[in-house]
Parts: C-alpha cells; sequence; structure tokens
C-alpha cells in the first residue's frame, strides 16, 4: 500500500482506511480535471474559436496602434502598494 500523502504533512499520520480515502478523492479531483480540459478541447475543436473570421473596428486599430507607439510606463510594485494604499505585509510575488 502507498499513500500519495507527503510525508511530513498533517494527513500523512492518519489511518491507513482514512489515507486510502484521501488517496482516492485525490486520484478522483484529477481524473474529474483531466475530464473537463479534455472536453473543452472537444468543444473547441467541434466549433471551433468563436472569434475566428471576426475584424476589429478602425476606431479601435486606430486607438491600438496609438498606444502601441508610446512608450510603456513600468513601475515597482512596491510603488503600486503605495498608490493604493496597499499594505506590502502579506504580499508575496
Amino acid at each position: 500500500w502507498k499513500a500519495s500523502v507527503p510525508q511530513g504533512t498533517a494527513s500523512s499520520n492518519l489511518a491507513p482506511s482514512v489515507k486510502s480515502c484521501y488517496s482516492h478523492h485525490v486520484a478522483i479531483v484529477k481524473r474529474s480535471k483531466k475530464l473537463e480540459n479534455l472536453v473543452e478541447q472537444k468543444i473547441l475543436e467541434f466549433f471551433g474559436d468563436p472569434d475566428s473570421g471576426l475584424t476589429l473596428k478602425k476606431s479601435f486599430l486606430t486607438i491600438l496602434k496609438k498606444r502601441m507607439r508610446k512608450a510603456q510606463k513600468l513601475a515597482p510594485h512596491s510603488t503600486v502598494l503605495k498608490q493604493y494604499g496597499i499594505s506590502s505585509v502579506g504580499v508575496t510575488l
């Protein structure tokens, strides 16, 4: 019997029957995610990209080109936090 529960976690001290249930749950979640991805892929294959063939309005293209010519403004994370009054405590990148 192999436990899929990493050693050192709170659940690694559980009884074998609970570990088995936990392992089963993890396997179901993984299969569910794989199935979800497969269904999404097949829907895209069947219906295609809904935006395919659409064109952009000339007014939007003009605005977009204008924005792309401007220099990009980059600000350090700390500056953005100060600007919006957010404390950096507990914020990780």
